[in-house]
């Protein structure tokens, strides 16, 4: 295992991770436009990008467990002794790589956020609908066991209470 060649593997991660970032922007479009047959396609090509960067992951961490073997460096010292024993050419080129893939994990996750912020959002304000239009869901109510039941309707014994 070369250090290109484990460079070129950071290079397909991060390149992965760019097209899911791209496809999570199409799903929250669609998602805010009620667009769902869009939202479905955006989905399954984000399924597929996943296994891909699963694979890619696991090649990028045996090739780098690889690289570190061959270079005798201790696991435990890891990227730091890989860095310090690179020419400065290498070294740099390998962080670039290291950094590109790290900004294009950030801008998944940010993306990602953003569509469980909104989907959040929505569904508490739904909440607050269904629980103004039917006020008998708010409260539970209880068996004569003393179980909690969602089912039943609140009924009154005594209004002398």
């Amino acid at each position: 295992m070369t250090v290109q060649e484990f460079q070129s593997i950071l290079e397909t991660q991060t390149v992965l991770f760019q097209q899911l970032s791209e496809h999570q922007v199409n799903l929250q479009e669609a998602v805010i436009e009620k667009d769902y047959p869009g939202a479905e396609k955006s989905i399954s090509a984000m399924k597929e990008l996943s296994e891909g960067i699963r694979d890619c992951e696991t090649r990028r961490q045996l090739a780098f467990e690889e690289l570190l073997n061959q270079m005798n460096i201790s696991p435990e010292f890891g990227l730091t002794m890989l860095f310090a024993t690179l020419e400065d050419g290498q070294r740099e080129k390998l962080a670039s790589a290291f950094r590109e893939l790290k900004i294009a994990v950030l801008q998944v996750r940010t993306v990602n956020e953003g569509i469980m912020a909104y989907s959040g959002s929505q569904l508490e304000t739904m909440e607050g609908i269904v629980d103004e239009l039917y006020p008998q869901r708010r409260d539970g109510t209880y068996t004569s066991r003393g179980m909690h039941s969602t089912s039943a309707q609140p009924v009154v014994l005594d209004h002398s209470l």
